[in-house]
Formats: structure tokens, C-alpha cells, sequence
């Protein structure tokens, strides 16, 4: 019984933050953001038993559009954002993106990104960055002469 008490307390509590970064935000009030920042770095980090998450604009590496929160050690990157719009992710510029892309090979590890070619930094253009590419014909992936039951 008390599984479900503290289940639905925390959930209580994010969906209050969630709300209050919302709607702070509209108002362009962005303190709560920051803080969300730290809380969710110790939050995954106990969550998860990771040991070496930190927040990475807390120190003073500078500050990649894409990454909040880095362990560099089980190689793992995360966004905390407000929003997950299209549109954020568009506004990255080429210099953003490049630094991402090398910052993923020093480390030896897979960066994955949908961009429109006309989109993508001249740096980054090579074939052995891209894995796939797709024409105005191919716009959804199409499934040919398989059999369902083989």
C-alpha cells in the first residue's frame, strides 16, 4: 500500500514542477529551469545508481546547445528542456552541431541526428557521416515484396 502512496506523491510532486516551469516560463521566468537541471541529474543519478552524472553547465566546459547532463564515463548525454519542439532542435546551429559530432568521436561513441541536408554543416556532409539519406520519392520507408509468414 505504501508503494502506491509514494508513487503517487512523487508524481504529484514532477507534475507540480512540470506545471510551474510552464507556466513560468510563459512569463519568461526561467530560475525553475536551471534548478530542474540539478534536481534531475541527482534524481537519475539515484534512479538509476549512476555515479558520475553531472550537470555540464555547471561547469566550466562551455555549454552545448544539446547536452545538460554528461557521464562521460558509461557515455551518456542528456537534454533537460522545457520543450521538445521541432523547432528547438532546429534552432542548433552548424557550430553547435559540429561541436556535438566531435565531441561523439573523441568519446568513440554513435551520434545520431535527423537533419535535411540543406541543414547540415558542410563539415558533417561526408558519407561516412551519413547512414542514411532519403529522396523526395522515398519521404516514408517503403516495405516490398515481403512476406509476413516466411
Amino acid at each position: 500500500m505504501n508503494q502506491k502512496k509514494y508513487f503517487d506523491y512523487i508524481e504529484e510532486r514532477l507534475t507540480t514542477l512540470a506545471t510551474r516551469i510552464k507556466l513560468r516560463g510563459q512569463l519568461n521566468i526561467l530560475d525553475l529551469n536551471i534548478h530542474s537541471e540539478d534536481f534531475y541529474c541527482r534524481f537519475l543519478n539515484l534512479l538509476y545508481e549512476y555515479k558520475r552524472l553531472t550537470n555540464l553547465n555547471n561547469s566550466e566546459k562551455q555549454n552545448i546547445e544539446a547536452i545538460d547532463l554528461i557521464d562521460t564515463e558509461k557515455k551518456i548525454y542528456i537534454q533537460v528542456s522545457a520543450t521538445a519542439s521541432k523547432q528547438k532542435i532546429e534552432l542548433m546551429d552548424d557550430k553547435q552541431l559540429v561541436k556535438i559530432a566531435n565531441l561523439a568521436n573523441n568519446k568513440n561513441i554513435q551520434f545520431i541526428a535527423s537533419i535535411l541536408q540543406d541543414k547540415l554543416p558542410e563539415e558533417l556532409n561526408r558519407d561516412e557521416y551519413i547512414i542514411l539519406k532519403l529522396s523526395e520519392d522515398d519521404k516514408l520507408f517503403k516495405i516490398e515484396n515481403q512476406e509476413i509468414n516466411q
